[in-house]
């Protein structure tokens, strides 16, 4: 890994950050969805959309594992992970190629999760 691959990261993080119209710990995938969009109307490579994608993916996959109960516990949100998975460069398949309606069904349980836990005591 190099300066400029961190360097890299860091920036895509930090670009979606500030995209977004709340607390990062409130994203979802449609904000990741309209980050993205926005990335390709600016006229950005496929392959660098595809990286801020991975990029962001695995922040997340970082503050879920790390801060998901200091979240929960400060502000009653429950973390998801805005981002599908997606392969590397050049291969453009799912990693776990499930089927669309059960993914869209596993992001709703999480949507539904983060609205039992905002009306927990």
């Amino acid at each position: 890994m190099s300066d400029d691959s961190i360097t890299d990261d860091r920036q895509a993080i930090f670009e979606f950050v500030r995209f977004l119209s709340g607390p990062v710990w409130t994203a979802g995938p449609e904000d990741a969805d309209r980050f993205l969009t926005a990335q390709r109307k600016l006229g950005r490579a496929k392959s660098t959309v595809q990286h801020k994608a991975w990029t962001i993916a695995q922040f997340f996959d970082f503050l879920i594992i790390r801060y998901q109960g200091d979240v929960h516990a400060l502000t009653g949100h429950v973390l998801c992970q805005p981002h599908r998975r997606v392969q590397p460069a050049g291969q453009g398949r799912l990693r776990n190629p499930a089927d669309p309606a059960t993914q869209q069904r596993g992001r709703g349980d999480v949507r539904r999760l983060a609205g039992v836990a905002a009306r927990s005591p």
